[in-house]
């Protein structure tokens, strides 16, 4: 979650006009800061506007997510991994939630 941080925190810094990027302590968290930095850059070029605002308010929940399964799990240092996969897993290619152990027919496309 450190490169999580360190990107809230960026963006919250240049919100109040002070452009200063904050750097994650670790190379992963290097990493994660700079592949979603990529990825709200270019979603603000595809929008036309900035996204900043709207990225906060998702790495922010993210964060606490990630709070909550750490204490959910205090053993596991994957455990916020872990239920990401889950969720994921958790929804088939046309993005429809369902229950887990629920079986999906698969779907045909007609051209």
């Amino acid at each position: 979650m450190d490169g999580v941080s360190a990107l809230v925190a960026t963006f919250e810094t240049a919100a109040r006009g002070v452009i200063y990027e904050h750097r994650p302590s670790t190379l992963p968290g290097q990493r994660v800061a700079s592949s979603l930095k990529e990825l709200f850059a270019e979603a603000s070029r595809r929008r036309g506007r900035s996204v900043d605002g709207d990225a906060v308010e998702v790495l922010r929940r993210i964060v606490r997510l990630a709070e909550s399964a750490r204490q959910a799990s205090p053993d596991s240092d994957t455990a916020f991994l872990e239920l990401a996969r889950r969720a994921v897993a958790l929804e088939d290619a046309e993005g429809h939630s369902h229950n887990e152990g629920e079986h999906v027919r698969p779907t045909i496309i007609m051209p």
